[in-house]
């Protein structure tokens, strides 16, 4: 957890999450809900993964194991960069797994802007089967 100071106040940055490469898949694995400093850290994060990434071409995992994953509305910018920033290196498929309709609805509105399909799957296993079977 990052601490943030500012005019008297500390803003403690909450919410987090697991970015890692596995092969040619990148998984990102929020976890909770986000406050905005949060969101733009675990963001920034996701970036940072993305433009060090090992692989040419690849496909990125959005892994919700909770519902009550979701982020303010102030942070969607930076959540929608870094679907720019994945298809910029290489990224050619989102699947999605798990969540809420709203974290869906703004991943799939990103990459559909974008011209990068993203799919829903209900398992990880199912999306990796999937990625697996057209080349990612």
């Amino acid at each position: 957890t990052s601490v943030y100071r500012g005019a008297g106040m500390h803003f403690v940055a909450h919410g987090e999450g697991k970015v890692y490469w596995h092969n040619n898949h990148l998984y990102v694995e929020p976890i909770g809900p986000f406050n905005l400093k949060g969101a733009l850290f675990f963001n920034e994060q996701i970036e940072n993964v993305v433009v060090a990434k090992p692989v040419e071409h690849w496909c990125r995992f959005e892994i919700f194991n909770s519902l009550d994953t979701l982020g303010p509305m102030e942070a969607v910018a930076s959540l929608n960069h870094t679907f720019v920033q994945s298809k910029k290196h290489g990224c050619s498929l989102v699947c999605l797994v798990g969540g809420n309709i709203a974290m869906r609805e703004t991943i799939k509105a990103a990459c559909n802007a974008i011209e990068l399909a993203a799919i829903e799957f209900d398992t990880v296993q199912n999306a990796e089967h999937y990625a697996l079977t057209i080349g990612g």
